[in-house]
């Protein structure tokens, strides 16, 4: 016996208008389902993108005020050891001025000479 369909036997028929609107709704599936993926895929992208660059500005900030707050210290430190050498060279000069100014305040021929009366 043949495959052939006999004369009498009619093989299953599928509408004309099934046969040219399937193809187009599957093409058109695909396309939009296509589409929708590499939108999703895009977005999932730039949302990693922007979280990293965020992370990254976040994590430098942290640590410049980090740096600022542990710098602050070490900053009075030297400002503190600055200050007391500018006191101990103002009060050395100080001492020096007064010396030197009493004794020649003491020897000038035209004040008074109070190395007596001392």
């Amino acid at each position: 016996m043949s495959d052939r369909p006999k004369k009498n036997q009619k093989a299953p028929q599928i509408p004309l208008r099934l046969l040219l609107i399937i193809p187009f709704v599957l093409q058109i599936v695909g396309a939009v389902g296509l589409v929708g993926y590499l939108s999703y895929r895009s977005g999932q992208e730039a949302v990693e993108d922007i979280a990293e660059s965020l992370m990254t500005e976040i994590g430098d900030r942290i640590e410049q005020n980090l740096n600022s707050y542990l710098n602050a210290p070490k900053q009075l430190n030297q400002t503190n050891a600055s200050l007391i050498r500018h006191r101990t060279r103002i009060r050395h000069k100080i001492s020096n001025h007064d010396s030197s100014h009493l004794q020649r305040r003491l020897s000038d021929p035209k004040g008074i000479d109070l190395r007596n009366v001392l």
